[in-house]
């Protein structure tokens, strides 16, 4: 699902949006098994102008957004990274009990696997570790 997740996040991202609002709710299966974007109503062009308020699922808001600096695609690729460890763990990895513990730990960056249950935690692939936290860094640039 992965893939197919990245795969329209680019097309969006083509066509001069960015989504803000990637969480799990927004992606649905089709009759076939494929995964789709089906929630498009916080997407805004990219075009130059700063976007900097922070909209959509706080535990999938990127740090930029936490910060409310000015932001692009970078965080949709933030969230999808959340989302796959979410598809890896069964949860976010980021939970915090108030709105600012959450921001704490997305603004720290640190994915943590140990939370995880062991039988969850020898299934993750090196590769997927990679993945998570090639999307989750902390600089946008570099997502």
């Amino acid at each position: 699902y992965a893939a197919e997740i990245a795969s329209a996040l680019d097309h969006v991202h083509a066509r001069g949006f960015v989504l803000r609002g990637l969480c799990p709710e927004a992606v649905s299966l089709d009759v076939l098994g494929h995964a789709k974007l089906s929630s498009f109503q916080l997407a805004a062009p990219v075009d130059g102008e700063s976007r900097s308020r922070a909209v959509g699922v706080p535990e999938y808001r990127a740090p930029e957004m936490v910060r409310q600096l000015p932001y692009g695609v970078g965080v949709d690729r933030w969230a999808l990274g959340v989302l796959v460890f979410e598809m890896l763990a069964g949860h976010a990895p980021f939970l915090g009990g108030s709105r600012e513990e959450l921001e704490t730990l997305i603004l720290k960056g640190v994915v943590d696997y140990e939370d995880m249950t062991a039988t969850r935690r020898q299934r993750v692939s090196g590769d997927a570790r990679d993945l998570v936290a090639a999307l989750t860094r902390l600089e946008p640039a570099a997502r």
